[in-house]
């Protein structure tokens, strides 16, 4: 059952508005840093302004790909049941499962 909520969340986030820009802007980031590093190769682009560029564009690839792992995260947190052995909120202390975890 797990394993099928997992599936019907990615399906889900695959298709979020908010996934979907994060994506593009991942996408956008890196064809500039490919098209800069294409530049230096054929000598048309000073080292400095190279390096400059590309450290500014891997700091904004590096942000979108965090933001994007966060926004999954938070929303899979959302639709994913408690692991077996984790405290419910709302259970009894004694109750049997918080029982089970002191072992």
């Amino acid at each position: 059952m797990p394993t099928s909520l997992q599936a019907i969340r990615n399906r889900r986030m695959l298709w979020s508005l908010d996934v979907i820009e994060l994506n593009k802007q991942i996408s956008d980031l890196t064809s500039q840093n490919q098209m800069l590093a294409t530049l230096k190769q054929q000598g048309l682009i000073d080292p400095d302004i190279f390096i400059s560029q590309s450290n500014e564009l891997t700091e904004q690839l590096r942000a979108v790909k965090l933001k994007k792992e966060r926004l999954l995260t938070v929303d899979g947190d959302n639709l994913t049941p408690p692991a077996s052995g984790v405290p419910v909120p709302g259970k009894q202390e004694g109750s049997r499962q918080s029982r089970s975890m002191v072992r």
